[in-house]
């Protein structure tokens, strides 16, 4: 799975987080990638928390209610085809960014990370130790604004997704004059690739956690 970084500019500063295609290298200008018109819908959850959910192709996720969404659609001629991206953030300063993708891979794709055709989920989430680390090191590769540092040890039971085990891992991204703090999680689940980062002010970062969180944990996938 080759996970494509992109530039979001962030009011003063920008943040390059990736997301979502193969393992096969690729240069950022062929790639085409585009605000979309929403395809989804925003229901309030009627909670005491303010969410709301989204809901996208083959998924769903809640998220705070004064947060807004923007849909971007990525292109380009080494993508077999279109991959869906999802802002979600409210004020970026205060509050952090976070971008979800869910994409179906190609069988080329999952079988560059030696996902065979027949390998069942559960083959999937036993070897995800060997799978999370070959996305970190395209999410490392795809950063072109920073560097990415200080590493915190891969976690494989921290979250989950829908019943699924996931890989996460915490890290800085060093700009010169300041710094940004991100996580990123992912796995495959079937023949999707799945993808959330979150990255915001160190101090925000913290703060903000426990609402990314809560945001993972309501991921659900459709069959």
């Amino acid at each position: 799975m080759r996970f494509v970084f992109y530039v979001i500019l962030l009011g003063t500063f920008g943040i390059t987080l990736g997301l979502l295609a193969d393992l096969v290298p690729i240069h950022a200008e062929t790639i085409d990638i585009k605000p979309v018109a929403m395809e989804v819908s925003e229901n309030e959850t009627g909670n005491s928390n303010q969410f709301k959910e989204l809901v996208g192709t083959g998924f769903s996720l809640s998220y705070p209610s004064q947060w807004y969404v923007e849909k971007s659609s990525m292109t380009g001629p080494e993508i077999a085809e279109s991959q869906d991206l999802y802002t979600i953030s409210g004020d970026v300063l205060n509050e952090g960014l976070v971008i979800f993708g869910l994409n179906r891979l190609s069988l080329s794709e999952l079988e560059s990370v030696g996902i065979k055709e027949n390998t069942t989920q559960a083959n999937i989430d036993s070897n995800l130790n060997q799978i999370f680390p070959l996305m970190i090191e395209m999410i490392s590769s795809g950063i072109t604004q920073g560097r990415p540092a200080d590493y915190e040890e891969p976690e494989f039971d921290r979250y989950t997704v829908d019943g699924h085990k996931v890989g996460s891992v915490v890290f800085n991204i060093n700009y010169g004059n300041f710094t940004t703090k991100a996580l990123a999680i992912g796995t495959i689940i079937g023949n999707r690739g799945i993808v959330l980062a979150y990255a915001a002010l160190p101090a925000v970062f913290e703060e903000k956690l426990p609402i990314v969180e809560k945001m993972i944990s309501s991921i659900k996938i459709e069959a």
